[in-house]
């Protein structure tokens, strides 16, 4: 079967939507590669939301307590090979959650809210 480049790109065009909706790909954003996970074929979790994740265990585990600070972004970013965007974007997910505050020049802190939900 012969597929001609502008056949092929249009497959592509209408496949990529349909795997971003269904978790399939992730990605940074538009303009970046998506990733998937060669193993299961499935879309592999993206840096921010595995950081988050590790965070997130650390809270509602009590290994951070309400108030502490979390590790700094530098720390963060050497322990998990990660980008200061990433290390911002994981942040930001948690303070949307509700489990840490930010004081500008200060850092990120537990918020009381991870007692609640079972962290301290």
């Amino acid at each position: 079967m012969v597929v001609s480049r502008g056949s092929a790109r249009a497959g592509v065009r209408q496949v990529v939507p349909r795997l971003w909706a269904e978790g399939g790909l992730t990605g940074a954003g538009r303009g970046t590669r998506p990733t998937v996970d060669e193993t299961t074929g499935q879309g592999a979790e993206a840096p921010h939301r595995r950081l988050a994740a590790v965070l997130r265990e650390q809270i509602l585990s009590g290994r951070i307590e309400p108030d502490r600070p979390l590790p700094s972004e530098e720390s963060l970013q050497r322990e998990h090979g990660l980008g200061p965007e990433d290390v911002r974007r994981a942040i930001r997910l948690l303070s949307d959650e509700g489990l840490v505050y930010t004081l500008p020049g200060q850092g990120a802190f537990v918020s009381s809210r991870a007692e609640e939900t079972g962290g301290g």
